[in-house]
């Protein structure tokens, strides 16, 4: 994570509550793997993150998992740290969003004290379940963009506005805060009916930038991006033909920022890109959307956020998701029953 990093949304946004729709082809099966390489570009810090993905779709279900390859870091900030993550899942079943960050057990132990360990008051991975209302959220796992070249194809061919939610980086804590979805000014093709083949986001020439602990600052740009301009772009880069099926085979995400020199005219600069490869694909035998619990895990539960006050529901599982949605939505903090 790229500490200072400055997130710029398109202004003149609004919330978004909806479905991720139904669409496409159902009878689309397949499993997919590859690489996919986030870097950032600044003048004096750059920072890339490979990761390995995994894609299982069969069709509207699917279920994305990302593994760490290599992180390196170049410039003033300090150096990668080791990562702590094993791999982070995600996965949709039809109804709900599922998030599953796992720890890599040998490295996580080694921070917890003896009494801790001896207690047995700790967990080697979080979870959390969501109503799917909205696109997932981009953060620092990136399965966002996997979702975006191989999942989203109904969301796109099911909007009725020229407005679709924007690829936004941002922290968050994973277990206490629901993501805002957003929506801003957008177009699009499809290729078909399973897969987008680009996108563009516009932004007004209002800038919010996020600074850290709750604050953020809203601005206007200087001319000439003070008037509409795509601030981010997705784009399949070229497909490959699999039983039939167009798939996507290369893809990448750029966002955009004006740069204002000292000598010189004002530019569009690269924040920062994603770029994923396809290396594998393949038929799917047995497949289960939901990211399996194989340890003692940390759940948050945002299905009944909204009610009664209520924002969210924890517990702790050794072995099972709670799928009842039927929790109660003052039973924050309690074991489901």
């Amino acid at each position: 994570m790229v500490a200072g990093l400055l997130v710029l949304l398109a202004a003149g946004t609004t919330t978004v509550s909806m479905s991720l729709y139904h669409g496409g082809d159902a009878g689309i099966s397949f499993e997919a793997e590859g690489t996919l390489v986030y870097e950032t570009y600044h003048t004096h810090d750059l920072y890339s993150n490979t990761k390995h993905f995994v894609i299982t779709r069969q069709g509207n279900l699917w279920k994305i998992r990302t593994t760490n390859i290599v992180e390196e870091r170049n410039g003033v900030e300090t150096p990668a740290g080791d990562q702590i993550e094993a791999y982070s899942e995600m996965g949709f079943d039809g109804t709900n969003i599922y998030n599953l960050k796992m720890d890599n057990e040998q490295k996580a132990l080694a921070g917890f004290s003896r009494a801790t360990i001896q207690s047995g008051n700790y967990a080697l991975a979080q979870g959390r379940v969501d109503k799917a209302e909205a696109p997932p959220y981009l953060d620092f796992e990136l399965q966002y963009p996997v979702w975006l070249a191989y999942c989203s194809g109904a969301y796109f061919q099911n909007l009725n506005s020229d407005q679709a939610v924007p690829p936004t980086l941002g922290e968050r804590d994973f277990l206490n805060e629901r993501a805002v979805p957003i929506k801003a000014a957008a177009k699009w093709n499809m290729d078909g009916k399973n897969f987008v083949k680009d996108v563009s986001w516009y932004n007004d020439g209002t800038f919010i930038g996020y600074l850290g602990g709750g604050k953020t600052m809203a601005g206007k740009y200087p001319p000439p991006y003070d008037k509409p301009f795509v601030d981010r772009r997705f784009e399949v880069l070229s497909w490959t033909n699999w039983n039939g099926a167009s798939i996507p085979s290369s893809f990448r995400i750029a966002v955009y920022h004006p740069d204002y020199p000292t000598n010189g005219p004002a530019t569009l600069t690269t924040s920062f890109t994603f770029r994923g490869t396809l290396e594998q694909i393949r038929t799917v035998d047995k497949f289960s959307p939901v990211p399996e619990l194989v340890t003692k895990t940390i759940i948050s539960d945002f299905r009944s956020a909204g009610r009664r006050g209520n924002s969210r529901n924890s517990y702790l599982s050794t072995n099972h998701w709670d799928f009842s949605d039927a929790i109660h939505p003052g039973a924050a903090g309690r074991s489901p029953q």
